[in-house]
């Protein structure tokens, strides 16, 4: 009885069809996929070694909420997230930073191996930093967070004191223009009248008294919400390396180099169509097979029959 026809693996655009002849060409091509994947993960273990070792911590400052009840408007800092990632990484936190750190680091430097980027909370930002060691790594990401404490808290107090300055201006101008106005009332006016030389003293003097009053709350309050930080949480020495990472970079070779392996034997098996069994004639045209032409070498390939006629 002729054996069931091998279905030839399906042409076509879908998902299916061309998973299946790719796993047909992997089959039929496993020597290279092997040894293209095996060559991928020996190269990105290789390049793996040749990586310097570096290490990375982390600090994440918790912001201060801008809106809270209580925190002056002047000591108010934007708390847009992304603005505050650029002051972070900005130069003048870095030079404040590599004065902290000392031992001959530059502002460049602390920028190179410093990051700044938004933290999953909604009011975190977090700080990493790249160095060859775990505590300089760990050092480094609290040189910047204390760095970036100190340079937004200057930065308010300096808000608050032109705040301060323009306010105490005006209380002056108040001043001034209140002696102006009781030196305008008429010597013999009527005590129980409301004249508007009056009522003007009386505005300006309330404007005076709430002037007053808001320089008192700025001078009292800057140094409580004079920094849009409100939390540092510092940075833990690292107990393994960043890079390099052999295992995890030689598995990722090994996808890559799989990846290519397919489509490689994939190419190759929609060009190379070679038989190599009495079945791969019907997966390859999807007809019966109608005969076999044996092979029995030297001579008694003459004296056998040329043709056995199947079925």
């Amino acid at each position: 009885m002729q054996p069931h026809p091998v279905p030839p693996p399906p042409r076509g655009g879908d998902p299916t069809a061309l998973t299946l002849r790719t796993l047909h060409a992997a089959r039929r091509f496993w020597w290279l996929v092997a040894l293209m994947v095996a060559l991928a993960a020996a190269s990105a273990l290789a390049l793996s070694f040749l990586q310097p070792t570096r290490y990375e911590a982390t600090t994440s400052l918790i912001l201060t909420d801008a809106t809270a009840v209580g925190v002056p408007e002047a000591a108010r800092i934007s708390v847009d997230r992304g603005q505050q990632v650029e002051v972070v990484q900005s130069q003048r936190v870095a030079k404040a930073a590599a004065e902290r750190l000392g031992e001959q680091v530059t502002p460049e430097q602390v920028m190179a191996r410093v990051t700044a980027s938004t933290g999953q909370r909604s009011i975190a930002i977090d700080v990493t930093a790249s160095h060859a060691t775990p505590q300089g790594a760990a050092s480094t990401a609290d040189a910047v967070a204390r760095a970036y404490r100190e340079v937004t808290s200057a930065q308010a107090q300096q808000r608050i004191e032109n705040t301060i300055t323009h306010l105490e201006q005006e209380r002056t101008e108040t001043k001034q223009r209140i002696r102006q106005l009781q030196a305008e009332l008429p010597d013999d006016r009527d005590p129980a009248g409301d004249t508007v030389a009056e009522a003007e003293v009386r505005a300006a003097i309330r404007r005076l008294t709430s002037l007053d009053q808001r320089i008192q709350q700025l001078t009292t309050n800057a140094a409580l919400f004079g920094s849009v930080v409100d939390s540092v949480e510092p940075a833990e020495p690292p107990a393994e390396p960043a890079q390099p990472r052999p295992v995890r970079n030689a598995g990722l070779g090994a996808l890559l180099g799989l990846a290519a392996a397919l489509g490689v034997a994939l190419w190759r098996d929609e060009r190379t169509r070679s038989v190599e069994g009495e079945q791969e004639p019907l997966a390859l045209v999807g007809a019966p097979l109608l005969g076999v032409v044996p092979d029995h070498g030297g001579k008694e390939a003459n004296e056998g029959p040329a043709i056995e006629a199947a079925g």
